[in-house]
Order: C-alpha cells, then sequence, then structure tokens
C-alpha cells in the first residue's frame, strides 16, 4: 500500500469499450466489449529533481533537429526509402471500416486456434440478451470459436477470436496470417530415448494443477514496499532474487546416472 492505495483497489470495472453486433448468416447478436485484464504496472514518469515538475516530451523534426508543433505534422506512409504518400485526417475518415461496428463471422473448432490473447469480455446489449445467452451456449456446447474482424478506436482493424472460458464469452486478439514471422531454425542435435525419458520425469515432478493466483507481480509488489518504506523514512531493503538449486544438465545427469 502506498498512501492507502493497494494494488486490489486498481482492478476497478473496466467501462465500456466497444458496442456493435456480432453477425453471421441473417442473425446479429448486439454485444459490449469491456476490457478484460486491467493495468497492473505503476509507470515509473521522469522528474525534475529540482522543482518536481513532470519532465515531458516534445516533439521535433529528426532531420533539422527543431521543435515542432501539431499544425505541422501530417500522417504518413513511405513506401519506399524516401517515397512518402501523405493523408489528411478526412481521407483516413473516408476509408471504408465496416468492421467499425460489426464483427462477422465463421465457425471454427477451438482447438484449430492456436495461441490467442484475452482482451475483452463480451456481455449482451440491454436488448440481445436472448441471442446472446443463445450464441454463449453454442460456442460453449459444440467448443466452438467465432473468427472475425472487428476494428477499435483508430481505425486499426483486428483479427479475433469470441469464445468461452470459464462460462464468460470473451474476445481474444489474433495476428494477421502475414503478420506471423518464420519460426528461427532450431539445432539438429539428436537426444537418446535415455535422455527424453528424463526430461519427461523431471517435468512430472514439477507438474502441479493450474492456479492462477499463485503468480504475483513480484517485481510491482516489491517496487510499492519500496515506495512506502521510502514514505515512512525506513532503509529500504532489497529483496534477493530465487537462486537456481541445479541446473538441467546436472539434473538430467543424475536421472540418468540413477537409470544406468
Amino acid at each position: 500500500m502506498v498512501h492507502g492505495i493497494t494494488l486490489s483497489q486498481k482492478r476497478k470495472m473496466a467501462k465500456t469499450a466497444w458496442k456493435g453486433v456480432i453477425a453471421f448468416g441473417p442473425l446479429v447478436v448486439p454485444i459490449v466489449l469491456t476490457k478484460a485484464v486491467a493495468n497492473q504496472s505503476t509507470d515509473l514518469h521522469e522528474y525534475h529533481i529540482t522543482d518536481k515538475g513532470s519532465a515531458g516530451r516534445r516533439k521535433y523534426c529528426k532531420d533539422c533537429d527543431k521543435t515542432i508543433v501539431d499544425a505541422d505534422i501530417v500522417k504518413g506512409i513511405e513506401v519506399t526509402k524516401g517515397t512518402i504518400v501523405y493523408f489528411s485526417e478526412e481521407e483516413l475518415k473516408s476509408l471504408p471500416l465496416l468492421t467499425a461496428r460489426q464483427i462477422d463471422v465463421e465457425f471454427v473448432d477451438v482447438a484449430s486456434l492456436g495461441n490467442t490473447t484475452i482482451a475483452y469480455y463480451i456481455t449482451s446489449d440491454k436488448f440481445g440478451e436472448k441471442p446472446y445467452n443463445l450464441l454463449r451456449h453454442g460456442l460453449a456446447s459444440k467448443q466452438k470459436a467465432a473468427v472475425g474482424k472487428f476494428a477499435t478506436k483508430g481505425s486499426k482493424e483486428h483479427l479475433c477470436a469470441i469464445q468461452v472460458v470459464n462460462g464468460d464469452m470473451v474476445l481474444s486478439f489474433m495476428p494477421f496470417a502475414d503478420e506471423i514471422r518464420p519460426a528461427p531454425s532450431t539445432t539438429g542435435t539428436s537426444i537418446s530415448e535415455k535422455e527424453a525419458g528424463a526430461i519427461e520425469k523431471i517435468m512430472e515432478m514439477y507438474t502441479v494443477p493450474f492456479n492462477h493466483e499463485r503468480y504475483k507481480n513480484e517485481y510491482l509488489e516489491a517496487l510499492m514496499v519500496m515506495a512506502q518504506a521510502k514514505l515512512d523514512g525506513k532503509e529500504v531493503e532489497i529483496p534477493q532474487g530465487h537462486k537456481t538449486e541445479q541446473s538441467l544438465d546436472d539434473a538430467l545427469a543424475s536421472l540418468l546416472e540413477g537409470a544406468s
């Protein structure tokens, strides 16, 4: 706690982030999106130490090294080195963005999605509770996800997956196919059958039921404790990091020696 503010108090109910509909075939489901993840970080700002003023950032031109104002700034895309195409705000606003209020979806098996990042909770609009509950039931019972596109503020379009997680309907982000980079090549080092069995045993030893509450943001907690100690005029103790008791190579060697 710093000045009476605890970390848990920062996790308040999120405000509405987006309103629109999910559409498939002739059906539409009015929905509301609220952010699913609270930012628990405490940003370290920069201050002028002589008068405690906040150290700001001025916009400047990297070529002429001069401070510039918003009126002298325009958005653009560098299509080739030195060739820039500029856009006015009116031109950007005129671009078609059909996903600004509607998510057209098709259904896929949840298992085929791969990794996704939960971004929003999906709740029903006050006039769409029945279709919302029907869609949630269908997704959960058939282990399906609805995949589509939608646009947030700033006219940025996202690929998304809508699915049911722990009874809640959520929207997760996915990269577009052309955003995924090729995986780096891995070494072709071979492993023996005995080594494969050894690593599997080590993993079994450290396998536990997943409990989300066990994982804490220890850096943030330590930062808040340190801030409180400074406010109270107490000596600041630096927490010690975790020490690795045994390397993977040593653990494997021990298991292989025991198996021989």
